[in-house]
Protein backbone atom coordinates (compact mmCIF):
# COMPACT_ATOMS: atom_id res chain seq x y z
CA UNK A 1 0.00 0.00 0.00
CA UNK A 2 1.05 3.63 -0.89
CA UNK A 3 1.53 6.35 1.00
CA UNK A 4 -0.42 9.44 -0.14
CA UNK A 5 1.51 12.49 0.59
CA UNK A 6 -0.17 15.65 -0.75
CA UNK A 7 2.28 18.43 -2.24
CA UNK A 8 1.77 21.97 -2.41
CA UNK A 9 3.70 22.97 -5.36
CA UNK A 10 5.05 21.01 -8.50
CA UNK A 11 8.20 22.48 -7.44
CA UNK A 12 8.11 20.34 -4.51
CA UNK A 13 8.58 16.82 -6.57
CA UNK A 14 12.25 17.17 -6.83
CA UNK A 15 13.27 17.41 -3.42
CA UNK A 16 10.49 14.71 -2.03
CA UNK A 17 11.16 12.14 -4.71
CA UNK A 18 15.00 12.19 -4.18
CA UNK A 19 16.21 8.98 -3.49
CA UNK A 20 12.62 7.26 -4.23
CA UNK A 21 12.49 4.21 -6.27
CA UNK A 22 9.02 2.98 -5.82
CA UNK A 23 6.40 5.79 -6.28
CA UNK A 24 3.39 6.91 -8.43
CA UNK A 25 3.63 10.46 -9.02
CA UNK A 26 -0.31 11.93 -9.99
CA UNK A 27 -1.08 14.97 -11.22
CA UNK A 28 -4.91 16.16 -11.99
CA UNK A 29 -6.78 18.83 -13.59
CA UNK A 30 -9.96 19.04 -15.78
CA UNK A 31 -10.11 19.04 -19.37
CA UNK A 32 -9.97 18.93 -22.69
CA UNK A 33 -6.68 20.08 -22.45
CA UNK A 34 -5.18 22.00 -25.32
CA UNK A 35 -3.78 19.00 -26.95
CA UNK A 36 -5.80 16.00 -25.53
CA UNK A 37 -3.35 12.79 -25.87
CA UNK A 38 -6.09 10.73 -27.71
CA UNK A 39 -9.74 11.00 -29.17
CA UNK A 40 -12.26 9.63 -26.15
CA UNK A 41 -15.46 8.02 -26.82
CA UNK A 42 -17.41 7.04 -24.13
CA UNK A 43 -18.35 3.30 -23.37
CA UNK A 44 -21.90 3.85 -24.51
CA UNK A 45 -23.29 1.48 -27.52
CA UNK A 46 -22.99 4.08 -30.11
CA UNK A 47 -19.66 5.31 -28.99
CA UNK A 48 -20.24 8.56 -29.82
CA UNK A 49 -17.16 11.04 -29.67
CA UNK A 50 -16.91 12.93 -26.47
CA UNK A 51 -16.45 16.76 -26.84
CA UNK A 52 -17.60 17.69 -22.89
CA UNK A 53 -15.53 18.53 -19.64
CA UNK A 54 -14.00 16.26 -17.53
CA UNK A 55 -11.41 14.99 -14.74
CA UNK A 56 -7.98 13.61 -15.46
CA UNK A 57 -5.24 12.43 -13.89
CA UNK A 58 -1.59 11.96 -14.94
CA UNK A 59 0.35 9.29 -13.23
CA UNK A 60 4.07 9.06 -13.63
CA UNK A 61 5.11 5.21 -12.15
CA UNK A 62 8.58 4.16 -10.80
CA UNK A 63 8.99 0.50 -9.60
CA UNK A 64 12.00 -0.89 -7.93
CA UNK A 65 12.16 -4.21 -9.98
CA UNK A 66 10.60 -4.65 -13.48
CA UNK A 67 7.09 -5.30 -13.27
CA UNK A 68 4.42 -6.42 -15.84
CA UNK A 69 2.89 -3.79 -17.93
CA UNK A 70 0.58 -5.88 -19.89
CA UNK A 71 -2.52 -8.58 -19.18
CA UNK A 72 -0.33 -11.54 -19.08
CA UNK A 73 1.35 -11.90 -16.49
CA UNK A 74 -1.06 -9.33 -14.95
CA UNK A 75 -0.02 -5.97 -14.71
CA UNK A 76 2.52 -5.10 -12.01
CA UNK A 77 3.29 -8.63 -11.07
CA UNK A 78 6.98 -9.49 -10.80
CA UNK A 79 8.49 -9.83 -14.36
CA UNK A 80 10.17 -13.30 -14.76
CA UNK A 81 10.13 -14.05 -18.16
CA UNK A 82 12.25 -11.84 -20.09
CA UNK A 83 10.41 -11.11 -23.67
CA UNK A 84 9.53 -8.23 -24.87
CA UNK A 85 6.23 -9.32 -26.60
CA UNK A 86 3.29 -7.82 -24.45
CA UNK A 87 -0.50 -8.49 -24.85
CA UNK A 88 -3.11 -6.62 -24.50
CA UNK A 89 -7.01 -7.25 -24.10
CA UNK A 90 -9.16 -4.82 -26.16
CA UNK A 91 -11.41 -3.16 -23.93
CA UNK A 92 -14.24 -3.39 -26.56
CA UNK A 93 -13.91 -6.28 -28.48
CA UNK A 94 -11.62 -8.59 -26.04
CA UNK A 95 -9.63 -9.42 -28.88
CA UNK A 96 -5.68 -9.75 -28.40
CA UNK A 97 -3.52 -7.13 -29.52
CA UNK A 98 0.40 -7.41 -29.52
CA UNK A 99 2.85 -4.74 -28.71
CA UNK A 100 6.68 -5.21 -29.08
CA UNK A 101 8.80 -3.86 -26.26
CA UNK A 102 6.07 -3.32 -23.74
CA UNK A 103 5.53 -6.62 -21.28
CA UNK A 104 7.79 -5.18 -18.96
CA UNK A 105 8.94 -2.00 -16.98
CA UNK A 106 10.33 -0.11 -14.33
CA UNK A 107 8.87 3.05 -15.12
CA UNK A 108 5.42 4.20 -17.39
CA UNK A 109 3.37 7.04 -17.47
CA UNK A 110 -0.64 6.14 -17.36
CA UNK A 111 -3.17 8.98 -18.75
CA UNK A 112 -6.60 7.84 -16.57
CA UNK A 113 -9.61 10.39 -17.50
CA UNK A 114 -13.30 10.40 -15.70
CA UNK A 115 -16.21 9.77 -16.81
CA UNK A 116 -16.02 6.05 -18.39
CA UNK A 117 -13.89 7.74 -21.05
CA UNK A 118 -12.08 5.42 -22.90
CA UNK A 119 -9.62 6.09 -26.29
CA UNK A 120 -10.56 5.07 -29.55
CA UNK A 121 -8.68 2.03 -30.29
CA UNK A 122 -8.47 0.27 -33.62
CA UNK A 123 -6.42 -2.74 -33.76
CA UNK A 124 -3.40 -1.38 -32.29
CA UNK A 125 -2.30 0.60 -29.16
CA UNK A 126 -0.28 3.38 -31.25
CA UNK A 127 -2.85 5.89 -29.27
CA UNK A 128 -0.79 8.95 -27.97
CA UNK A 129 -0.72 12.73 -30.19
CA UNK A 130 2.92 12.13 -31.71
CA UNK A 131 3.46 15.56 -30.67
CA UNK A 132 3.38 14.46 -26.71
CA UNK A 133 5.12 10.91 -27.46
CA UNK A 134 7.63 12.94 -29.09
CA UNK A 135 8.24 15.88 -26.39
CA UNK A 136 8.35 13.09 -23.58
CA UNK A 137 10.83 10.99 -25.67
CA UNK A 138 13.05 13.65 -26.10
CA UNK A 139 12.60 15.06 -22.35
CA UNK A 140 12.94 11.55 -21.16
CA UNK A 141 15.55 10.32 -23.41
CA UNK A 142 13.73 6.83 -23.97
CA UNK A 143 11.48 5.30 -26.49
CA UNK A 144 8.24 4.66 -25.05
CA UNK A 145 6.00 1.64 -26.20
CA UNK A 146 2.17 2.37 -25.29
CA UNK A 147 -0.37 -0.30 -23.70
CA UNK A 148 -3.49 -0.19 -21.87
CA UNK A 149 -5.04 -0.81 -18.75
CA UNK A 150 -8.18 -1.09 -17.79
CA UNK A 151 -10.67 -1.61 -14.29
Amino acid sequence: MREFVPLEDISDIPARLAGVNDYDLVLSGHGPGKLPPFSLHTTDVEKARFTGTYGYELHCCLRGEAVSTCDTPPFGSPCVEKTSRALFHHPYTRALIEVANAACARFWIEFQFGKWLLPDIGNDLNLIQPEILSVAESCLGITFAQGCLYG
